[in-house]
């Protein structure tokens, strides 16, 4: 009967091992279309404060506790976020985003993938940080060539000057 067992058992693996090859090769899965390239937005940009900081006064600082006495009181509250992405002319994505936290002054975030067709494509990118004031604008604009299967990532960082196409 102990034999059995282990037969059934050895069995058991080996059926397992071959679903598992199977499923590993066999089920052919291409992320991106052939022919075309893949433009991901993925933005986390911190929109602008809805209320100034103000420098507090030597006798505020002197009542607060020595933990807290920072130089300036700045409402934690942040604008929406509106980011433009137009690709050869058109508009590709337009999207508000709230901004991030509990508090809502964390970064606004947005994430999109498109897939466009391999080849050469103007890409302008727009980031309205204060929707109280559309004059206020992070722009760039650049031709990229686009090869079959890249991805193409739109992104924002600070510290690398600006909005970001890589």
């Amino acid at each position: 009967m102990a034999r059995f067992a282990i037969v059934r058992q050895v069995v058991a693996y080996a059926v397992f091992g071959a679903v598992l090859v199977y499923l590993s090769h066999a089920p052919a899965w291409h992320p991106i279309p052939p022919g075309a390239a893949l433009v991901q937005v993925s933005v986390a940009y911190p929109g602008a404060r809805l209320q100034p900081c103000r420098k507090l006064a030597p006798a505020e600082l002197a009542q607060r506790a020595p933990n807290m006495r920072a130089a300036e009181e700045c409402p934690r509250g942040r604008s929406p976020v509106r980011v433009v992405v137009e690709i050869d002319g058109g508009v590709a994505v337009d999207e508000f985003a709230e901004p991030s936290g509990l508090a809502g002054d964390g970064a606004s975030n947005v994430y999109r993938r498109l897939f466009v067709a391999a080849g050469e494509h103007r890409v302008r990118v727009r980031i309205y940080d204060d929707l109280r004031a559309l004059d206020r604008v992070v722009e760039h604009s650049e031709t990229v060539r686009l090869e079959p299967g890249q991805v193409l990532v739109v992104g924002y960082s600070t510290a690398r000057g600006g909005i970001l196409l890589s």
